[in-house]
């Protein structure tokens, strides 16, 4: 084996690095790169010109970019845990009607606190009744009657 680098070699070693590189950031993209320099590793393995390997590398680029990136996306949202506040802990619990709930105010009060609610369904909620929330929006819940389905 010779010491000199080949075409070959510096395309690997380019689709390598664009590997590594993509560790450190998000998307996809980079990796793509990835793709097209093992293409053009690969024309320049069988000798073709640089033009064939520019070619194949802008080509194994674009093709990766619209295939195997959409892949890795849709992996990844998949796989992407969501991030719980403490304001999702909420949804769920009991609250009593402090002042009566409409579409356009109402007050509920949940362990302590009390919040700006609205119906999530077209109901109002009297003083005093017992409610459920069932989501969040903002700085006001969605409530409902325990057990209601919305």
């Amino acid at each position: 084996m010779g010491g000199t680098m080949q075409a070959w070699h510096i395309w690997l070693v380019l689709a390598i690095f664009f590997a590594i590189v993509e560790i450190f950031t998000p998307g996809f993209v980079i990796l793509c790169f990835s793709g097209g320099g093992l293409v053009a590793s690969g024309l320049a393995l069988f000798g073709l010109s640089l033009s064939w390997q520019i070619l194949g590398f802008a080509a194994g680029t674009f093709l990766a970019f619209i295939s195997i990136r959409p892949l890795f996306q849709k992996w990844a949202q998949k796989h992407e845990k969501v991030a719980a506040t403490n304001v999702d802990r909420l949804v769920g619990q009991k609250a009593t009607v402090v002042e009566t709930v409409t579409e356009d105010r109402g007050r509920v009060k949940i362990g302590g606190e009390e919040w700006s609610a609205r119906p999530a369904d077209a109901a109002s909620y009297a003083r005093g009744e017992k409610v459920q929330v069932v989501k969040v929006e903002g700085n006001k819940v969605l409530v409902t009657r325990p057990g209601a389905s919305v």
